[in-house]
């Protein structure tokens, strides 16, 4: 069972932001009041909580590269195992946010996904940067392509929309 150390804040602030019925309210308020004044983070196993409280959760700039990734395998019922490229981008998702939470799961160590530059197709690394707003909420999305050949490096940005 995974596990994911998070702090109070989010997990208070996540609560307040879901869109949950009473049934995965109480589940979760079940969970919440494990906190006690002093504790200023918690391990809850993926389990814990409903997937309308994760989706609102990845909304939340404050989470880690790896929190993020492993959050959503979890809304996006991807399991541990490691995933195939060509998987991952046949999922479907509704905002930028929901793409670059998905498209984090691919990782940034090794090429990722293809470019096409002066008439080749290169291998690439690509990455996704979240943009928030004054609320620590995660708005906007731009994708991050590194590529590089010999002494040579190109970088693109590009922003991922709403639509």
């Amino acid at each position: 069972m995974a596990t994911l150390e998070l702090k109070k804040d989010i997990l208070f602030k996540t609560r307040d932001r879901s869109v949950l019925t009473p049934e995965e309210r109480a589940q979760v308020e079940a969970v919440l009041r494990q906190i006690t004044p002093s504790t200023h983070t918690l391990d809850v196993r993926l389990e814990d909580f409903p997937v309308p409280y994760w989706r609102a959760m990845l909304d939340d700039a404050r989470l880690t590269p790896n929190q993020r990734a492993q959050i959503a395998r979890q809304v996006f019922g991807m399991d541990g195992r490691p995933r195939d490229a060509s998987e991952v981008y046949a999922t479907e998702v509704s905002s930028a946010v929901d793409f670059g939470s998905t498209f984090g799961t691919l990782g940034v160590k090794s090429p990722n996904c293809e470019m096409f530059l002066n008439g080749r197709w290169y291998p690439v690394i690509a990455g996704c940067q979240f943009i928030e707003d004054e609320g620590k909420i995660a708005r906007d999305v731009l994708l991050h392509i590194h590529l590089s050949i010999c002494e040579m490096t190109f970088q693109r940005t590009y922003a991922v929309h709403r639509d």
